[in-house]
């Protein structure tokens, strides 16, 4: 299952019938049971067949893994050993790595199992990829809907930004032909009204870290990768949008510096 080890050991094949019981715990179980101790040597009780209890000593401690869903906080879980007397369990699953095709290595087993207890009910035989295909659909979807949701919102900052500054520059036709008109080169009429945009993109970049903060907690349960702070996202995106507000000016500033001077000191 390739779930690491924290602490302590494995199973082996010495822990069978006759020798003592052991148990394996995860970070979160020994988190709960022993706050501030090692796990490893504690011993757990557990209640065994016929109304018994079977007492089993901690041998080792795994990381958490989240089993029911990405969005689902990872809970107490202990790993006993098949080759022990266990509590019984209203079912079992039954984990194989294989090489050869999955699914074929599934008849094997059933057949297996039924020369064995034909009274046991074989269900819902899976690849591990289908069952991580499962998990994953639902949080697919959303991640879907929110990098098209994302996209749209991108296309509307931009397009707005080239309205601003293009009744901007509309606005400062004048006043462009009077800077031309006292030698302004073109591409300091360019830098001009580059900041301009570019003054609007940070205040609105501002505003939308200050925002994304507040909702990081919501996007790390679609996202667990995604940290609540994470600098990496917040800086790409911010980088994203100031580069497509820079391109959104550039079409209104390439305009400006083509402004004639005497055309627009004559309109005003």
């Amino acid at each position: 299952m390739t779930i690491p080890l924290r602490a302590g050991r494995e199973f082996t094949n010495q822990d069978v019938m006759n020798s003592p019981g052991v148990i394996v715990v995860n970070e979160t179980a020994a988190r709960r049971l022993w706050p501030g101790e090692p796990a490893v040597g504690k011993q757990i009780i557990l209640p065994g067949a016929n109304n018994t209890s079977v007492t089993l000593t901690v041998i080792g401690v795994t990381g958490d893994v989240r089993q029911t869903g990405l969005g689902i906080e990872p809970g107490p879980e202990i790993f006993l050993s098949f080759l022990q007397p266990a509590p019984p369990w209203p079912w079992l699953t039954l984990v194989v790595q294989t090489t050869p095709e999955p699914m074929t290595l599934a008849l094997v087993i059933k057949s297996a199992a039924r020369m064995v207890d034909r009274d046991v009910p074989l269900l819902n035989a899976r690849t591990m990829d289908d069952v991580l295909s499962g998990s994953l659909a639902e949080p697919r979807i959303y991640t879907w809907l929110l990098g098209v949701f994302a996209v749209l919102a991108l296309a509307l900052a931009a397009v707005g930004l080239y309205g601003v500054v293009s009744y901007t520059v509309t606005q400062r036709t004048h006043e462009i032909g009077v800077r031309m008109a006292l030698g302004a080169d073109r591409s300091g009429i360019v830098r001009l009204v580059l900041r301009r945009g570019l003054g609007l993109t940070l205040i609105g970049t501002a505003i939308g870290v200050a925002g994304a903060l507040g909702m990081m907690q919501l996007l790390t349960k679609l996202m667990p990768s995604v940290r609540p702070t994470d600098p990496l996202t917040l800086s790409g995106a911010s980088v994203l949008l100031i580069a497509v507000a820079l391109a959104a000016s550039f079409l209104p500033a390439r305009r400006a510096a083509r402004v004639d001077p005497m055309v627009a000191l004559r309109d005003e």
